[in-house]
């Protein structure tokens, strides 16, 4: 197909080529291209009911679920800014990042099983982010606190009719996400990236993964806050294919994803490979799998390829975007599980 240049467009061309063909699997829950525009869609005109227009940053803090893929989108739509929240941070990882982006507005969610995100939340100094006017928070309930950090809150629901389309207001050379990146700084540096640059990369990891080919699917089991995480899901969705999500990854329950929706690729880190190694000691565990890719020690990796998992290395950062380059899987070993090989895109 063509290539599309904003995440409006790759949308849209679903919608017109496959609408009902599945996107995203949590859990139970089944979301098709035409469901998830019309999420994107009251995503949307939600935002824009709370004052964000372009140019503008949100920040998201949530843990994977399709509603974060919403928001993403939904902030393309409008020509606004997401600021990528790392789910592990601490308090003043997250002041951080909110004093740095200007974030106007803060989506959370309180009280995940393994997240304490109200706790951070107490510890931020509320007077260091004049920017923030308000804190939506998610699957808030009845009982949403008035105030978060000295801010109003306002609940955010993204079910209910859908309302009339926005107006796209998305630009190919509008920025579109800032991912945070370690350094030798004292607080994460922020890493941006126009829509054509995650859009394209997008297109172009999609058929260079095989993530395009018939019968693919994808584990989403890293965190979309972080570049490896989101461009696995991203190219999975550009590839029209299924992204199965994880809100928290667990060994057992990937395994038992894995097999249940014959998955075809898997990427994570050495200690994600380690568990599922753990969790899965016989020979062949994955029949389905075509790629795994890690970012792996030599020695877990000539265990995984003892049981049958396709692994290959991979080369990617926050400032060139995760999955920028794989080995081909027909090498030899000692080279195949070297990091960098060929780049996705053939522009580069």
């Amino acid at each position: 197909m063509s290539m599309q240049l904003t995440l409006s467009a790759l949308l849209q061309h679903h919608v017109a080529e496959r609408p009902n063909q599945i996107a995203f699997i949590e859990g139970e829950r089944q979301v098709n291209f035409a469901e998830f525009d019309r999420l994107c869609n009251r995503a949307a005109t939600w935002l824009a009911a709370q004052g964000i227009s372009p140019g503008d940053r949100v920040a998201v803090w949530l843990t994977n679920r399709v509603e974060w893929m919403a928001l993403l989108f939904a902030l393309g739509r409008i020509g606004a800014v997401m600021m990528s929240v790392n789910t592990r941070f601490r308090a003043a990882e997250l002041e951080h990042v909110l004093v740095r982006s200007a974030a106007k507005l803060l989506v959370i969610q309180l009280n995940f099983r393994k997240i304490e995100f109200d706790a951070v939340l107490r510890e931020v100094d509320c007077t260091t982010v004049p920017a923030l006017e308000r804190i939506a928070v998610l699957d808030g309930g009845a009982d949403l606190p008035a105030a978060i950090l000295g801010k109003p809150t306002v609940a955010l629901s993204l079910t209910g009719d859908s309302p009339a389309a926005l107006p796209d207001r998305s630009s190919p050379d509008a920025l579109a996400i800032l991912f945070t990146t370690s350094g030798t700084t004292k607080g994460p540096k922020l890493v941006m990236h126009a829509q054509r640059a995650i859009t394209l990369h997008a297109q172009r990891v999609g058929h260079a993964y095989g993530f395009d080919a018939p019968g693919a699917g994808t584990l989403g089991g890293l965190p979309f806050c972080g570049t490896f995480g989101l461009v696995a899901a991203l190219a999975t969705f550009a590839a029209g294919s299924p992204l199965v999500i994880m809100d928290a990854f667990d060994a057992r329950r990937a395994s038992e994803l894995i097999r249940m929706h014959r998955l075809t690729h898997v990427f994570g880190t050495d200690e994600m490979l380690r568990r599922l190694l753990e969790a899965n000691p016989e020979p062949g565990p994955f029949p389905s799998a075509r790629l795994f890719g890690f970012v792996h020690a030599r020695e877990l990796a000539q265990e995984a390829c003892a049981r049958g998992l396709p692994i290959v290395g991979l080369y990617g950062s926050s400032e060139v975007q995760a999955l920028f380059s794989r080995q081909p899987l027909d090498l030899p070993f000692d080279e195949r599980v070297l990091g960098g090989g060929k780049p996705a895109s053939p522009d580069v």
